[in-house]
């Protein structure tokens, strides 16, 4: 990929939060991503996902959107392979 790609990452969240979560984040940053959290609190998760995603497509820069649940590690790489996916909308499975 060339170029700087901006990712919102959208993290809906009831207010509390897994640390693995954000080391698993933490695992997929790159210097070819310029990445920015969005996260709710006390929101149930389909109100606060749509809260989230009209903040992040408020920023015309952003573009992709990557959805992380509160309770689910991403796995090293994850976004990578995300990113390298051709679809408009693309899945990953984390692995348990």
């Amino acid at each position: 990929m060339k170029g700087i790609i901006k990712v919102g990452i959208i993290l809906p969240t009831r207010g509390l939060l897994f640390t693995e979560v954000l080391q698993g984040i933490q695992n997929n940053i790159d210097e070819d991503y310029d990445l920015q959290l969005f996260t709710s609190s006390n929101l149930p998760i389909p109100e606060a996902q749509n809260y989230l995603v009209a903040q992040a497509l408020a920023n015309s820069s952003i573009s992709h959107l990557w959805f992380v649940e509160e309770d689910s590690v991403p796995i090293a790489g994850a976004l990578e392979k995300l990113l390298q996916s051709d679809g408009d909308i693309v899945a990953i499975d984390y692995g348990v």
